[in-house]
């Protein structure tokens, strides 16, 4: 086994290695701005789809997005961008579930069941897809709640 360190702008090192040559990527976290970092993995997700980091790039915008930037909107819309973009990948069921919990926690629960909903039409073999109807039909009720206390 052998190790290199890098002391480098990731990009600029990555143009220099080889494809899925790569067995862990370590970087400090947060680097820079956090704009930065939402640019460094726009970058990943644009530039290098074939990334075994490509999905972690997805999940960590998203992240960052909702939770220091409270940008609930636009880490949803990340999420099914992701689920559009490669419906087939491993991880779209978990990004679907994730969007709907992120919908949910931000109050809205209408778009909450609308997502919890597809993840158990569309990836009824996640793992999370029972959870995700029973959790539709929880994050209803509370809806309905909410408009019958109103």
């Amino acid at each position: 086994m052998s190790v290199k360190l890098y002391h480098n702008d990731m990009f600029e090192v990555l143009k220099n290695i080889e494809p899925q040559s790569i067995d862990l990527l370590l970087t400090d976290f947060p680097y820079g701005t956090l704009k930065k970092d939402r640019n460094q993995w726009d970058q990943v997700i644009q530039n290098f789809a074939d990334s075994r980091y490509w999905d972690d790039a997805w999940e960590q915008k998203a992240y960052t997005q909702w939770a220091f930037l409270s940008q609930y909107p636009q880490a949803i819309q990340t999420l099914l961008d992701f689920v559009a973009a490669a419906p087939n990948n491993a991880r779209a069921g978990e990004f679907l579930y994730d969007a709907a919990q992120v919908a949910d926690r931000s109050g809205d629960l209408a778009q909450a069941v609308q997502i919890y909903e597809r993840v158990a039409a569309e990836y009824p073999g996640y793992e999370q897809a029972p959870r995700a109807l029973f959790l539709a039909g929880v994050t209803r009720d509370r809806k309905s709640t909410r408009l019958n206390s109103s």
